[in-house]
């Protein structure tokens, strides 16, 4: 241990142990950088004592490392969760064709055959090839490790009301009919014929889903309660 000045150490060490709090704090914003100054700032009280702070900087090391570890092995998968997004991004080309036939045909594709290009299209490059499946999902097939054979795909959910339908013709008045007189209220007129309403508007939303792999490879626009309940079954 370093012997220096009692109360300059109890000083340091103090001043430690309250940027200790404050690092333990601010974890949630950058967790594996605030745990790692936590275990720095943790050590200075083992190293100048007095020995009851030495005890209070073992147990602030503990809470540190235990804080630490998880952190680190999230940030070693930090390079597969961007190989992920980039090739999802890639596939988002092809949901293109799928947003032209809604607009054309105000329905997602069938569940059979497409009318969009045939139904097994394989486009590849070097991370992954790429499926539009049957009914418009994008499926992208991962060829890269540690995710070589697994798939994520993206999925079209389709929201908003039928289109209306047109309104049947009203008869024509025959000539000479008359008309309501000026001084009679709106509310004692015949009913008049309800106008078209516009079709609804649909909305198409694309959803990013996976059966095999893990959240916490998945970024963070995958990161839903459907994979979530996915990958907790793939760990059971």
């Amino acid at each position: 241990m370093i012997e220096i000045d009692h109360e300059v150490s109890r000083r340091i060490t103090k001043f430690s142990l309250i940027g200790f709090a404050i690092l333990f704090f601010l974890s949630p914003v950058q967790p594996l950088l605030c745990t790692t100054l936590m275990g720095l700032a943790a050590i200075v009280p083992i190293l100048l004592g007095p020995n009851p702070l030495r005890i209070l900087g073992l147990l602030a090391f503990a809470v540190a490392g235990y804080m630490f570890w998880p952190e680190y092995q999230e940030s070693k998968k930090v390079p597969t969760r961007n190989a992920v997004r980039l090739v999802l991004e890639r596939a988002q080309k092809m949901q293109d064709p799928v947003t032209q036939f809604v607009k054309a045909n105000r329905r997602l594709p069938a569940q059979g055959a497409l009318d969009l290009k045939s139904d097994r299209e394989i486009v590849g490059d070097g991370q992954a090839d790429y499926e539009i499946l049957p009914g418009g999902a994008v499926a992208v097939h991962l060829k890269f490790a540690p995710l070589t054979g697994l798939s994520v795909r993206w999925e079209p959910r389709l929201s908003g009301g039928v289109p209306a339908q047109a309104p049947a013709s009203q008869p024509v008045a025959p000539l000479g009919a008359a008309e309501a007189p000026p001084n009679v209220s709106p509310a004692a007129q015949p009913p008049q014929a309800a106008k078209a309403r516009p079709a609804p508007q649909l909305r198409l939303a694309w959803v990013c889903i996976s059966d095999d792999i893990a959240q916490s490879y998945l970024p963070k626009e995958c990161r839903n309660s459907e994979n979530l309940r996915k990958a907790q079954q793939l760990q059971k």
